[in-house]
């Protein structure tokens, strides 16, 4: 390719645009102060081949809980758990621990030794182009390195179009650059 040339869009690439699967390497889990009054919230810190800057995932919610307070399971939707904590859960099992016996008893944190234990593991993460205050973003669910990128990939490519994030920059392109040129009023100015 001559210097300076347009390059020729890759379209045998299984990436949907602006969509990269890496590999992500846990290099710190720390408790994390919360806005809301979440069970547990967490920083994972992490760094991916060739990125220069370390990456941040986010990790918090409500547990379900038993009559005495202390965690039953992760929360979600289909547990009746207002802001779920299921993606704390989700990650600890990507990662290959126990996700329940991670947990300290009041469900407020992870053991040491599961924090320990995380440390220089590896799981898959989804970055996604976003137009909202990043120009990057973790999406939220993981693959296992058994699993392998793939299995994130297909993943995202088979959720259902309402679920793709809100933020993802090239969602329903051509949709928008419809519904621009329907706005456009095309009347002659001059009458």
């Amino acid at each position: 390719m001559a210097f300076g040339q347009p390059q020729k869009p890759r379209a045998n690439s299984k990436f949907p645009k602006g969509v990269f699967v890496n590999a992500f390497k846990i290099t710190s889990i720390e408790d994390s102060e919360s806005q809301f009054k979440n069970d547990i919230s967490l920083l994972v810190k992490g760094e991916t081949e060739g990125a220069q800057y370390e990456k941040k995932i986010w990790l918090q919610g409500n547990h379900k809980k038993r009559e005495d307070g202390t965690p039953e399971e992760y929360g979600n939707r289909k547990n009746g758990t207002d802001y779920g904590s299921w993606r704390v859960g989700h990650f600890l099992e990507k990662l290959g621990l126990d996700p329940m016996m991670a947990l300290e008893k009041d469900g407020s944190t992870l053991t040491e030794v599961a924090k320990a234990d995380a440390l220089d593991r590896i799981l898959y993460i989804l970055e996604y182009e976003s137009n909202g205050n990043r120009s990057r973003e973790i999406w939220k669910f993981f693959s296992s390195v058994e699993e392998g990128k793939d299995h994130l990939l297909e993943r995202w490519n088979n959720q259902k179009e309402t679920m793709v994030p809100k933020d993802y920059k090239h969602k329903n392109v051509n949709d928008r650059l419809e519904a621009m040129f329907n706005e456009k009023d095309d009347s002659n100015p001059w009458d």
